[in-house]
């Protein structure tokens, strides 16, 4: 009897988490068409490309943008202005405090 629990609550629990882990928000048959959106954790406009979901809609604090480089910090993203001597890359070039 155990066993049996096991083979239906096992296949069942790592359905529901890679459903979950996916982010998937459309149902079959309906007309939306999913995309990748990125968590903005300091809420300036850019998202961090490692941490994504698939939605139909904007989940709150993403956005379709993913080239923060530092979403930790809302100063620093790709048009943010150079910073000299701060020792930080602030406009995500992949420099740090280049002329």
């Amino acid at each position: 009897m155990k066993k049996q629990i096991l083979k239906i609550l096992i296949p069942t629990t790592l359905l529901i988490a890679a459903l979950f882990v996916i982010g998937i928000s459309c149902t079959p048959g309906s007309d939306c068409e999913s995309q990748l959106w990125y968590a903005d954790n300091d809420g300036d406009g850019y998202g961090n490309p490692d941490k994504m979901i698939s939605s139909c809609d904007q989940p709150q604090n993403y956005v379709l943008d993913n080239t923060d480089c530092d979403d930790n910090n809302a100063y620093v993203h790709p048009n943010a202005r150079e910073i000299l001597a701060n020792d930080i890359d602030d406009n995500c070039n992949g420099q740090i405090d280049e002329e």
